[in-house]
């Protein structure tokens, strides 16, 4: 019922005629089914409004191989995209938006995850989400390491995305700390220093490549 109504919230202009049989379905292989239709309807509509299917392909691709490491947030997300889908953030926002009755955005820290363990399991099979949307999680992990080195490498993915000042990658002495000798705990600004130097696709890459690898 949550995922109908958010749906139907984030898309006015979408018919609902069907929908209600979703609702109405007894037993766990019919109601499965028309789950299963319901979340086709969300991505169709998210891929045609927009006309990004690579995009919400690689959203999907993105969290289901993420969703066993830690949550990612919408800027990180698009940090991860593969360099063949150069949009702005903006763009991918609003295409992210539209897929907003499968996903959480938590508002307190921005990230992202599924709403329910059904959505993985849908986007994690081909013969239930689709062949256009799909994308084997081995060929997932296999891109999210590849970008892992590659920000930790240069801070990016995608160069163009950042034509002004580029994020950076590891380098020494990364949050420029005026001196070694004193621990974490005596630097009065060390939050804001990481904040400002240490990107959170940084911060994932360093934790979780070996896992995607």
């Amino acid at each position: 019922i949550e995922t109908v109504i958010r749906f139907v919230e984030n898309n006015n202009e979408t018919k609902i005629d069907g929908i209600m049989k979703i609702l109405g379905s007894e037993g766990c292989g019919e109601a499965e089914k028309e789950l299963d239709a319901l979340y086709r309807v969300v991505v169709t509509s998210a891929y045609e409004g927009t006309g990004s299917i690579q995009t919400v392909k690689a959203i999907l691709a993105l969290i289901l191989a993420t969703s066993k490491t830690e949550f990612l947030s919408i800027q990180a997300l698009h940090a991860f995209l593969p360099p063949s889908i150069n949009i702005p953030l903006t763009t991918f926002e609003k295409v992210l938006s539209r897929l907003k009755a499968l996903f959480i955005f938590d508002s307190d820290n921005n990230r992202i995850r599924a709403y329910h363990t059904s959505v993985l399991d849908f986007i994690g099979d081909e013969k239930r989400c689709g062949t256009s949307v799909f994308t084997p999680v081995e060929e997932a992990e296999k891109s999210i390491a590849s970008g892992c080195f590659e920000i930790m490498e240069s801070g990016t993915r995608n160069p163009k995305r950042h034509p002004k000042a580029p994020p950076s990658g590891l380098r020494f002495n990364i949050c420029g700390l005026v001196t070694s000798h004193i621990p974490n705990s005596h630097v009065s600004d060390l939050n804001s220093r990481l904040a400002t130097n240490i990107s959170a696709e940084l911060c994932y890459s360093c934790l979780y490549w070996l896992h995607h690898l």
